[in-house]
């Protein structure tokens, strides 16, 4: 089955976690038990807004878009890619990890 998301529009909260060429990354945390086992979980967002800053706490919204070479669930290697429709900036939320 294909498991891809390219195309599909989806909503994504996270801070910004660094400048790319093209725009920067977002990152969220997810937590199996506690704050010890976090993993970083990145997401390159292309857009042609102004660069916000790090730590910035925003809401994405766009489509995601195919990445030569990207391994659909490897969070090694380059993150996956959202083109963005729009980001807006919003309060660091209550629970800042994903569970």
């Amino acid at each position: 089955p294909d498991l891809s998301l390219a195309g599909v529009r989806v909503a994504l909260t996270g801070f910004v976690s660094d400048h790319t060429e093209d725009g920067f990354v977002l990152t969220r945390f997810a937590l199996s038990c506690c704050a010890a086992d976090g993993t970083a979980i990145n997401v390159e967002i292309r857009t042609d807004d102004p660069p916000l800053p790090i730590d910035s706490w925003v809401t994405v919204e766009g489509r995601w878009s195919p990445r030569d070479g990207h391994v659909i669930g490897d969070l090694t290697a380059d993150p996956p890619l959202l083109d963005a429709e729009s980001v807006r900036p919003v309060a660091q939320p209550d629970e800042p990890y994903e569970t």
